[in-house]
């Protein structure tokens, strides 16, 4: 295959039509969020809320008209950011800082997490509440072992701590090797400095691990040398899927990115590696699950289950906590089947239906960015004034904004660049963007992706001329 066609092959993951996405979902970000603001609000019936849509979608489209001459003063201040490591020093210090302003006590899926991880921290068996594979296991298995030295305060902020710092690091170098030190500043002290991720260190979140996890992996899809990089990816996917079992089909997008950049019999290699580095982490806990249920349960039983309370008559496109059918009477594994099988009717005895439910998911998907802010300290008790809960929410939803609209500069002000490699990054985001426009969703789900949007901004910030070839 000669150059031009290969860079041709390229342009479908790269070029500026995709591009279309970071402007649509700013867009929506825009629309979505004075929606589910006013939405906590009792005062605020249908009509003023989807007034206040409309209203910020005209804004969105204002701002991103009128400040598109800011771009170039924009890029000369943001690239004269200070070092990374003071990044990195001054992120820790505000987590640090607000797990002593406030304190917080696990609640719901993280105390849940909390009692398994005991169980697995004292050789008891892995179950809760009659169930055994319902909840995935990796995030319990990484608090497992921070229980065996220090208890449930210290471990969560030291886990937490940890996953900040090899996200951090995984993020500087993903940026760094796609467009240089430049990115990379702007990549770590974007992570650095993320409002809603501040209040991870607070309480257990599952998400952190996985945004720990995800940048390494991708950084050994860009360097397929040395081949054991691609083995070592493989482990961290596969642990990244035993903590969050929807990113199961990350390995194909991640195959199918190798035979893009590698192309014939040099892809073969690291695609089998990080397939078999992949296999390795997950296949024993599938093998657990056989001898448990005498069936193939790949990491969890929750996936039916959840996808029925997502596609049925009383859905709304966030959590429920039954379906039209009450399924909890049945075993994990047959509410795990029956589920899916209810869904995949309802979906198809009503398509319009269902488009309708995936455009409310995909407003509640882009419209707020604050569920750590909201664990910590609304639902983890670090506040009892709501006066500081909302003005931290509705900071966390600026900040939010602010960068769609940066994001969405950028991707306008380069429209006549040409091909860049970051822009493949993309996919990630409309992965999950995708897989919760079906299932139930929140801004919660977003956040295993926040780390791409990160990276994008560094390296869109960067002038054109910095392009690195070695995708092509």
């Amino acid at each position: 295959m000669n150059l031009s066609l290969r860079l041709r092959c390229n342009d479908h993951l790269t070029s500026p039509p995709v591009d279309l996405l970071l402007v649509f979902w700013c867009l929506l970000a825009f629309a979505a969020t004075p929606l589910l603001m006013l939405r906590i609000s009792p005062y605020a019936g249908p009509l003023p809320q989807w007034g206040a849509s409309l209203a910020g979608l005209v804004v969105g489209v204002v701002l991103l008209q009128v400040s598109r001459p800011m771009i170039a003063k924009l890029r000369t201040r943001i690239q004269a950011l200070p070092t990374p490591l003071i990044a990195l020093l001054v992120g820790a210090a505000l987590r640090l800082a607000w797990v002593l302003v406030f304190p917080s006590t696990p609640q719901s899926d993280g105390r849940t997490y909390l009692q398994l991880a005991r169980a697995l921290a004292d050789g008891a068996p892995y179950q809760t509440a009659g169930t055994f594979a319902y909840w995935p296991v990796g995030y319990p298995l990484w608090l497992a072992g921070w229980l065996q030295f220090v208890d449930v305060p210290g471990a969560v902020l030291l886990s937490q701590l940890v996953a900040y710092i090899v996200a951090f690091m995984g993020i500087y170098r993903l940026a760094r090797r796609l467009r240089g030190e430049g990115a990379a500043r702007i990549a770590a002290w974007s992570f650095a400095l993320w409002p809603n991720l501040l209040a991870q260190l607070a309480t257990p979140e599952k998400e952190s691990v996985v945004i720990a996890l995800l940048p390494w992996v991708m950084l050994a899809v860009l360097d397929a040398a040395p081949k054991w990089s691609a083995f070592v990816a493989g482990l961290a996917l596969g642990f990244a899927i035993l903590v969050q079992p929807s990113l199961q089909f990350l390995l194909p997008l991640v195959l199918v990115m190798y035979w893009l950049r590698l192309r014939g019999n040099s892809a073969f290699l690291p695609a089998l590696l990080i397939t078999l580095g992949t296999a390795m982490v997950v296949l024993p806990w599938t093998l657990r699950n056989i001898a448990i249920f005498g069936a193939p349960v790949l990491v969890s039983t929750n996936g039916g289950e959840n996808l029925y309370r997502a596609n049925n008559p009383l859905a709304n496109g966030g959590y429920t906590d039954v379906g039209e059918k009450d399924l909890s009477g049945l075993s994990e594994l047959e509410r795990d089947r029956q589920g899916r099988q209810l869904a995949v009717q309802w979906i198809r005895a009503n398509p319009f239906d269902f488009l309708a439910l995936g455009l409310e998911k995909q407003l509640r998907f882009m419209g707020d960015d604050s569920p750590s802010i909201y664990a910590s300290l609304k639902r983890g008790g670090g506040t009892q004034d709501m006066r500081i809960y909302a003005l931290i929410k509705a900071l966390g939803n600026l900040w939010w904004l602010i960068f769609w609209l940066i994001l969405a500069m950028t991707v306008i002000a380069n429209r006549d660049d040409g091909p860049r490699d970051e822009r493949w990054l993309i996919w990630g985001w409309f992965y999950l963007f995708a897989l919760h426009s079906i299932f139930e969703s929140s801004s919660k789900y977003h956040l295993p992706m926040i780390w791409v949007l990160c990276v994008l901004l560094g390296c869109l910030v960067v002038r054109p001329a910095a392009v690195n070839t070695k995708w092509i």
